[in-house]
């Protein structure tokens, strides 16, 4: 590349660093140093480093400017990441603290703000001490979370609560950008909030990103221009690795763009609250921070409108990977149903803090479901403890219909008696609550279970049948010949997205066997492929009808599905899997 390149190119070249030359390199240089007459000068400014931490070393010495180190060590890739950190950790205790400290002196220097000088920088908290030598392990995780700009969500930053030491589901970027406008709300009322800036102004947007690559988060409160805040939170989400949307949800909300028009206002929020239950913590905490900060702008700002400020939104937090014709044609759409995420941000958020709250009162209701079948089956002395203390953890807050409440189980949990007698009576009592949740006025029940396919048949198997909740479990065994109707459906709250297969048999010579099933609840992708599995396989399929079901079974999965979260109501999961007795 040196000596490709033109003469003003090489004048300009002060040095050549090598790290980690392989023999490869090296034989290569030896003869090009042999063979090319004008190689001479190249190699005069040539050095080789045996590893990254000798050339760390040699910049800390030779380099006058000191964050020429630290911006080297930033822009590492993972993988050159652990192989430095791999060689910090067979260094001699000396000398990783020697690197520390120099680390902390470059921070210091470059990124000091305090104009009194008291004290240390707050990111040198966060930022320095994970450089220590901790005993076996040295990490260097800052570098690369700080550094948000064009990273994904789930690699950004975030701080931990201290009084439970885990992670804030929303990044610290967010977090301080938050406060940054609570603690002055008359800042929402710039009318330059997202305008363009000059490049003056740039320049401060350029520092700002500098500092919190660090973990400064406090220098963004040294800012009393608004626009400067508002253009760094545009940047963050607009050069994320992926939108905020993610590329997997992108067409859930295309779809609801395409019948927008005419649809009723209630429908599309629960669909938009459908797939905002579909993220994971740290997008759906950070969705309902996106669309409260502008929410409450477009109430303090009378230039901004929350139509105004989706139209500079729309284009950057809902992207597809590759964009196609249709695309174009309904980005108006992807405006106006911004706009109405915008403005009913605080519905959709109750209605999804419900369902949460609904989920896990679900699982606390799984839990006392497996430890009162435990109990039935092994005794009282065989529940394990863990059960009692997850239980103890999941119940605050919790009276699911009344049926079974906190001294109703606390008995049971914590008894140990070993008299057969008082088993016994404990197993009638537990019996007697679930039989009063069992007679329910829909006379249905969603069986948590597990479905097989097999070449000839399919075959479900759950713990639990749909009249008494203990005892023996359901078994079906459908045939493939016996199939007459199967369609996808959408099943309880879903109205866009069918989330169910419906199938309909009958016995081959008797009209009287018809039986219908609703599969719901798979596990990710898992409908999918089994619908697909399923449909070749039925030799005397007909016109689907739209009938409802009479059985219902959910919760089923394939050995292919990955684990996904349950939004059916009054289902209960098992996390077990059990091969059945009979198999073809």
């Amino acid at each position: 590349m040196y000596i490709k390149g033109s003469k003003e190119r090489q004048d300009r070249c002060l040095h050549i660093h090598i790290v980690q030359p392989s023999n490869l390199v090296k034989f290569r240089m030896l003869m090009t140093k042999s063979c090319k007459k004008d190689a001479k000068d190249v190699f005069k400014k040539i050095s080789q480093h045996k590893k990254i931490s000798d050339f760390v070393n040699y910049m800390r010495e030779h380099e006058m400017d000191n964050t020429v180190v630290l911006k080297f060590l930033k822009q590492l890739p993972n993988q050159i990441m652990t192989a430095y950190t791999k060689e910090l950790k067979g260094l001699e205790k000396k000398e990783a603290s020697a690197q520390t400290l120099m680390l902390q002196d470059i921070s210091s220097s470059f990124l000091s703000h305090n104009s009194d000088g008291s004290g240390e920088p707050e990111f040198l908290k966060k930022y320095a001490p994970s450089y220590n030598y901790t005993g076996e392990e040295i990490t260097l995780p800052s570098i690369l979370t700080h550094d948000i700009i064009g990273k994904p969500l789930n690699c950004f930053f975030r701080q931990s609560d201290p009084l439970t030491d885990e992670l804030f589901e929303l990044p610290q970027a967010f977090m301080v950008i938050r406060d940054y406008f609570i603690d002055d709300i008359s800042r929402l009322k710039n009318r330059h909030l997202f305008a363009k800036l000059d490049r003056d102004t740039m320049k401060n947007v350029d520092l700002l990103e500098q500092h919190l690559a660090f973990g400064d988060y406090q220098f963004l409160h040294t800012f009393s221009d608004p626009s400067i805040v508002g253009c760094f939170f545009k940047s963050i989400l607009k050069y994320m690795d992926e939108p905020l949307c993610t590329f997997e949800k992108y067409p859930m909300f295309k779809v609801i763009c395409e019948c927008i028009t005419g649809a009723q206002q209630d429908g599309i929020m629960r669909s938009i609250t459908e797939i905002f239950l579909l993220y994971d913590p740290v997008h759906r905490e950070t969705w309902r921070f996106v669309l409260w900060l502008l929410y409450h702008i477009s109430e303090a700002n009378d230039k901004l409108s929350a139509k105004t400020i989706a139209t500079i939104f729309s284009d950057i937090l809902f992207k597809p990977k590759e964009y196609k014709t249709n695309d174009m044609l309904i980005w108006k759409q992807f405006t106006e149903l911004l706009t109405l995420m915008i403005s009913n941000q605080e519905r959709i958020f109750a209605e999804i803090d419900e369902t949460m709250r609904r989920l896990k009162e679900e699982k606390f209701m799984q839990q006392i479901a497996e430890a009162a079948r435990q109990l039935e089956i092994d005794g009282v002395d065989a529940l394990p403890i863990t059960v009692k203390e997850d239980i103890e953890e999941s119940k605050e807050g919790l009276e699911p219909n009344g049926a079974v409440t906190q001294e109703d189980t606390q008995p049971y949990l914590t008894a140990r008696s070993h008299e057969e007698s008082q088993i016994n009576l404990k197993k009638r009592k537990y019996i007697q609550h679930w039989k009063v949740l069992l007679e329910d006025p829909k006379a249905k029940i969603l069986l948590s279970g597990a479905l097989y396919i097999t070449n000839r048949r399919l075959c479900f198997r759950s713990f639990f049948n749909d009249k008494t909740l203990f005892g023996k479990g359901r078994r079906e065994f459908i045939a493939f010949e016996d199939i007459l109707h199967l369609e996808k459906r959408c099943f309880a709250n879903m109205k866009i997205f069918p989330n169910t297969i419906f199938i309909r048999t009958i016995k081959q010579g008797d009209p009287t066997s018809q039986k219908e099933f609703l599969f719901t609840s798979f596990l990710k992708n898992g409908r999918r492929h089994a619908y697909n599995i399923i449909k070749p396989m039925s030799p005397n399929l007909q016109v689907p009808l739209q009938t409802e079901g009479t059985i219902l079974v959910t919760s089923s999965d394939t050995s292919e599905s990955q684990p996904s979260v349950d939004l059916s109501e009054r289902s209960m999961a098992v996390h077990g899997r059990e091969d059945l007795d009979d198999s073809d």
